[in-house]
């Protein structure tokens, strides 16, 4: 992951934002006394590192603390640290309850629930912050015993959910690879059965990724087995799947179950992939399939009507002038007993 220097680094560990808090507090009828409380306990329950005046920043100095304006932070660090430590550094002046000139909110009690709000200054892409987050919340786990609140299933739907999606890819394995033989370099089938058993085998392994019923818990993990997949299947997965772990992170939605959850934030995460690819519907390529999809689901809800759309849209963007790629296919296999699907997915990447 990389961090541009200069850089800063402004984090905070809170209970509740306060003026949203107070705001739904409002929306619900509260009076106003109820809310003047309820602000005032989120107050009183945040932690953040300080701040003071503005300042120019040299290079390859890491600010600790800064406003989100640009004041001045509480500590210069140089040279710019690991991200790895300097998250160590950070958890441990908001985290640690010896530090008497930090420590105002006590984690000890198990049963609060507590919300991690990570700050982009518009310097990470969506995939560093993911990557980010991820590291932040292993490393409040094995050092604070912190498990942020998240958006969670019951572990065996979960399991079950992604071992069925899992197994019809390695059962389409064949078709795939047949299509990809035709349209790409044929590696198509093998990548995606592939990255779909890396999945089985952490779901079946001694720390199931789908244990605690988490839904990012799986979806970090994911990500990491699908950017290994490689190539750019795998890049384009990754992609997606990052803007769509983002997109569910902003959900204040605590229904983990409702479609409309996951069909706006797919439908957000395909809008944000476009700025990665020029590949549109009709140009034979996954896009075929999944932009009529995301489409669909975020109209309907209906995840199994989505399908329908996805398996029979797909059509070259205008058949009485084949697209570059249809063009290339031709020359390819001219004189050759290959039979392009008319219907289906057709992966070119």
């Amino acid at each position: 992951m990389g961090v541009s220097s200069p850089a800063i680094f402004h984090m905070k560990l809170i209970v509740r934002q306060a003026l949203k808090a107070v705001g739904a507090a409002a929306q619900a009828k509260k009076s106003f006394e109820r809310c003047v409380d309820i602000g005032k306990a989120v107050n009183d329950s945040l932690v953040t590192i300080g701040r003071q005046a503005h300042e120019t920043i040299s290079k390859d100095v890491c600010v600790v603390g800064s406003g989100i304006h640009n004041e001045p932070g509480v500590e210069h660090i140089s040279p710019f640290p690991s991200v790895e430590s300097l998250i160590r550094h950070c958890l441990n002046q908001l985290c640690d309850p010896d530090d008497k000139e930090r420590a105002f909110v006590s984690f000890e009690n198990k049963d609060d629930q507590i919300v991690l709000l990570i700050n982009n200054y518009g310097g990470l892409s969506n995939l560093e912050l993911g990557a980010l987050a991820d590291e932040v919340i292993i490393q409040l786990d094995s050092a604070w015993k912190i498990s942020p609140v998240r958006i969670y299933f019951d572990p065996a739907l979960l399991t079950a959910v992604l071992r069925r999606g899992c197994d019809a890819a390695i059962a389409a394995e064949p078709k795939l690879t047949e299509w990809d033989m035709v349209m790409g370099d044929g590696d198509c089938g093998e990548a995606v059965k592939g990255v779909s058993e890396a999945i089985i085998a952490l779901l079946d392994g001694p720390h199931s990724i789908a244990a605690d019923g988490s839904i990012f818990t799986a979806l970090f993990v994911i990500l990491q087995a699908v950017d290994d997949m490689g190539g750019t299947l795998g890049a384009i997965l990754g992609i997606l799947l990052s803007a769509f772990t983002s997109e569910l992170q902003k959900s204040p939605s605590r229904d983990g179950l409702s479609l409309g959850l996951y069909s706006t934030a797919l439908a957000a995460a395909a809008e944000s992939l476009k700025q990665y690819t020029a590949a549109r519907e009709g140009d034979r390529t996954v896009m075929d399939v999944l932009l009529p999809f995301a489409k669909a689901f975020a109209s309907s809800n209906d995840f199994s009507s989505a399908v329908n759309v996805a398996v029979t849209r797909p059509r070259v963007r205008d058949s009485s002038s084949p697209s570059l790629e249809g063009q290339r296919v031709w020359e390819r296999t001219r004189g050759k007993n290959y039979r392009i699907p008319e219907r289906g997915p057709c992966l070119s990447l």
